[in-house]
């Protein structure tokens, strides 16, 4: 059993699941790697959560989901999106090509925005918790800086330069086909990188308290 990832091992039924092949793929390829380097790093596979969200007609309950979260105890938090198949950026659209059909799909919103929300979901979140341990406001971003980072993976598509100049994404935080083998020391650069690069002390650890509120 490895004590890094949640859950330990994939279900049959989600492994047997078509739609979900790219996000087995990335879980076997992190299960392997992280093991492999020993790096310090925790995954979380799966992640629901109901939250109130606000429109123009008022409040809402409105359903969250992360394909994956990567925990460092000393440097942050990655929200990590996954899309299969090959991924195209045509006229402002986001778009999924099936590997072995050829369908094409429009994808129902911007992968890149898609992360980018589901961090800002978690971030509220993980204060909002954290609050509750103290049973008061004792925490928000002023003064307990948590550093959250997002990013997605095309695992089945080759790099493209093209692809990326047309969506004007910043590939730091995009991994395609080629970094599939190092896909857990890619994580790990980019969670560090932000705060190694930062004043010291910019950053709090997030520690224990928010790695158990993870895992519930």
């Amino acid at each position: 059993m490895q004590d890094f990832l949640f859950p330990p091992e994939l279900s049959q039924e989600v492994r047997d699941n078509r739609d979900l092949e790219a996000e087995v793929m990335i879980f076997d390829f992190l299960a392997k790697q992280i093991e492999k380097e020993k790096l310090n790093l925790v995954v979380f596979h799966d992640n629901a959560w109901t939250k109130p969200k606000k429109n123009k007609d008022g409040f809402f309950w409105g359903d969250g989901q992360s394909d994956f979260i990567i925990f460092s105890e000393n440097f942050g938090i990655i929200n990590f999106e996954i899309k299969g198949g090959i991924i195209s950026y045509e006229k402002g659209k986001w778009f999924t090509t099936h590997r072995f059909s050829g369908n094409k799909f429009e994808l129902d919103k911007s992968p890149i925005s898609q992360t980018k929300n589901n961090k800002y979901d978690l971030k509220e979140i993980i204060y909002k918790e954290l609050n509750k341990l103290e049973d008061r406001n004792v925490y928000n971003f002023s003064n307990f800086k948590l550093h959250f980072q997002h990013a997605v993976a095309f695992p089945h598509t080759p790099y493209n330069e093209t692809l990326f100049s047309r969506a004007d994404t910043d590939k730091r935080f995009i991994f395609t086909e080629e970094d599939n083998e190092k896909i857990a020391s890619k994580l790990n650069f980019l969670i560090q990188d932000t705060v190694v690069n930062n004043e010291p002390g910019y950053y709090q650890a997030p520690g224990t308290n928010v790695l158990n509120i993870l895992k519930n």
